[in-house]
């Protein structure tokens, strides 16, 4: 058990789920590739979409056209759809929210038992743990670095 919290620890301390210092809780969530958003204009049926972001960072919206989402935050994005919406709705209310996070990718490699990409969400501790800390179905501590290596973002 005194293993298992161990790992534990150290995955969540990797990914960034557990911080020991104090957080920054004014930075908004910065939208990824991959990520999923629902886009609703209020009043307005024929409005409302989920809208994957392209690996470009890209989505398109009705009225809107093609517009650059990754990279920005939900407040820039539905200021801007607002804005192109404006020629043609009066005072168009715009809400966008972030439906999953997939564009926040983990990469486990190594000696493991099942290496692979991982999206960043609350469960990525256990989906790590089951796939890292568990060899031919036995448990074992990592010797880190050599048997178990944990990416952000890209693979270099």
């Amino acid at each position: 058990m005194k293993k298992f919290v161990s790992c534990l620890l150290l995955i969540l301390s990797l990914t960034g789920l557990v911080n020991f210092a104090q957080a920054d809780t004014t930075q908004a969530y910065t939208i990824q590739p991959g990520d999923v958003l629902a886009i609703t204009v209020w009043k307005e049926e024929d409005l409302q979409r989920q809208a994957v972001v392209l690996p470009d960072g890209k989505i398109t919206f009705p009225l809107a056209g093609e517009i650059q989402a990754g990279g920005r935050d939900v407040e820039t994005l539905r200021a801007d759809i607002s804005r192109r919406l404006s020629k043609y709705i009066p005072d168009p209310v715009v809400t966008v929210s972030v439906q999953e996070l997939n564009g926040n990718r983990i990469y486990v490699i190594g000696k493991v038992n099942r290496p692979g990409e991982f999206a960043a969400t609350r469960y990525v501790a256990r989906h790590v743990l089951r796939s890292d800390c568990y060899n031919n179905n036995s448990w074992h501590e990592p010797d880190l670095p050599s048997e178990l290596a944990i990416c952000f973002g890209r693979l270099p």
